[in-house]
C-alpha cells in the first residue's frame, strides 16, 4: 500500500483500495492515488487494544477533500473488516497548539448549553440558544463571550475582548 521506491529515485505511485471499501463504492470510480502510507511510530497493540493510527498522502488533494467530507457525513459509521474507524485531517503542529487553547472554553460552552465548533483555522463558530450563529476568532473573546453569559447579559453579547 506504501509507495515503493525504484533505482531511478522516482517513487511509484500505489492506491487505497481500502478507501472504495469503507467510503462506499460509489464515493470513488477508481481507489484514490496514494504517495505513501504508514503507521505513526509507536509500540505494536497487544490483543484487544486500539491498533496504531495510519497516516496518508494522497497525490490529489480534491480526492483528499472526498475522503474528509465523506467521513464526516458518515461519522460514526465507518468501519474497515468490521472495525469501527475515523478519518482525521492532519494538522500542522501550528494549527494543532492553536486548536488546543479552544479545548476548555468549547467544554464550557458545551456544559452551558452552545454548541461550539472549531473552524479552520482556529475561529470558533457557537451556535447560540435561539439557532442564531456568532464567529469568534480568539480565546480571548470567547472567554469574555462566556463571561458575559454568565452576568445576565445575554445570548447576543458583544464579541469584543
Amino acid at each position: 500500500m506504501a509507495a515503493k521506491q525504484h533505482g531511478s529515485g522516482k517513487k511509484e505511485q500505489s492506491s487505497v483500495p481500502a478507501a472504495n471499501g469503507v467510503l462506499g463504492d460509489s464515493v470513488f470510480e477508481s481507489p484514490p492515488e496514494c504517495d505513501r502510507a504508514h503507521r505513526t511510530l509507536s509500540i505494536k497493540p497487544g490483543p484487544g487494544q486500539r491498533p496504531r493510527p495510519v497516516v496518508i498522502r494522497l497525490h490529489r488533494l480534491q480526492q483528499k477533500d472526498k475522503i474528509i467530507r465523506e467521513a464526516r457525513a458518515k461519522r460514526g459509521k465507518l468501519q474497515y473488516r468490521g472495525t469501527p474507524i475515523a478519518i482525521y485531517e492532519d494538522y500542522p503542529s501550528e494549527i494543532v497548539e492553536q486548536r488546543r487553547e479552544y479545548q476548555e472554553v468549547m467544554s464550557e460552552l458545551y456544559q452551558r448549553g452552545f454548541k461550539p465548533a472549531l473552524l479552520f483555522p482556529a475561529r470558533l463558530n457557537i451556535t447560540l440558544k435561539d439557532g442564531a450563529r456568532k464567529r469568534l476568532s480568539s480565546v480571548s473573546e470567547a472567554k469574555y463571550f462566556i463571561a458575559a453569559n454568565r452576568s445576565g447579559i445575554g445570548s447576543h453579547a458583544s464579541s469584543s475582548a
